[in-house]
């Protein structure tokens, strides 16, 4: 690895880092995973955002060691970190497209959300969705709800491999303040833990909320780390945008 640099992405701390001659295909052993888990815990990130040198390929390495299809707000902080040169980035997700905002923020299209229908889990009502990759999103009344959600349910439902849709899920929380202002918190796989954003996340929990008439098609969101906007065309493509600001280079 070459060139590493910490960055914060609405609260996603994310390290990126340039790999030479890798592609979505590249095998990555297991002495560089617990490499990368031990860079993610040492300066308290998040996700590691895997870069070709020519910045066309990110692939999202989480700190179990497990690899994630997609990240939404890493993508942001990577298209800052090569400068905008390129606006499409290939992922295990598919082609990913940003642009580079005058004030500063970035802008990806998400592209369109998929929804799986509604399941039961421990009493609660999850709607379950993906873009790329896959969320469970929870309306609650009240976002303090979370605490006692994630703590009695949170690991072992991230850690649940649902044989229906062959995978597991995120775990968002969301109150709906009024159809333009959502509050979500996520509770991520692969960093078993919650964090302070999900940008996929975001992506997932807007779109539940606006299929169910509970919002509009051009809202915020705020996380723990922040704000997000998102907005959905009519061709229920969404776009999010938000902030990535680089914290420092890492040397190793």
């Amino acid at each position: 690895m070459k060139n590493l640099e910490l960055w914060d992405a609405c609260g996603n701390r994310v390290i990126i880092a340039q790999k030479e001659n890798m592609d979505l295909m590249t095998s990555l052993s297991i002495s560089f995973k617990n490499e990368v888990a031990a860079l993610l815990q040492t300066y308290k990130a998040d996700t590691m955002m895997l870069c070709s040198t020519d910045g066309k390929v990110v692939r999202v390495l989480e700190s179990d060691l497990s690899e994630s299809n997609m990240c939404g707000n890493g993508i942001r902080a990577v298209h800052k970190y090569f400068t905008g040169l390129n606006h499409v980035y290939l992922t295990l997700a598919g082609k990913v497209e940003c642009h580079l905002l005058n004030d500063g923020n970035v802008s990806v299209k998400m592209g369109q959300v998929n929804l799986h229908g509604q399941i039961k889990y421990k009493g609660f009502n999850l709607y379950l969705s993906d873009v790329g990759e896959p969320h469970a999103v929870l309306l609650v009344d009240d976002i303090a709800q979370a605490d006692l959600i994630f703590n009695n349910h949170g690991f072992s439902f991230v850690n649940t491999f649902f044989d229906e849709f062959d995978t597991n899920f995120n775990l968002n929380v969301v109150e709906v303040v009024n159809n333009q202002l959502l509050i979500q918190r996520t509770f991520e796989r692969g960093v078993n833990a919650e964090t302070l954003a999900c940008g996929t996340g975001a992506t997932c929990s807007f779109f539940v909320s606006n299929q169910m008439g509970l919002c509009l098609s051009e809202v915020k969101i705020k996380v723990l780390g922040g704000e997000l906007h998102l907005k959905s065309n009519i061709d229920k493509i969404v776009h999010k945008n938000g902030p990535a600001i680089k914290i420092k280079d890492l040397i190793i």
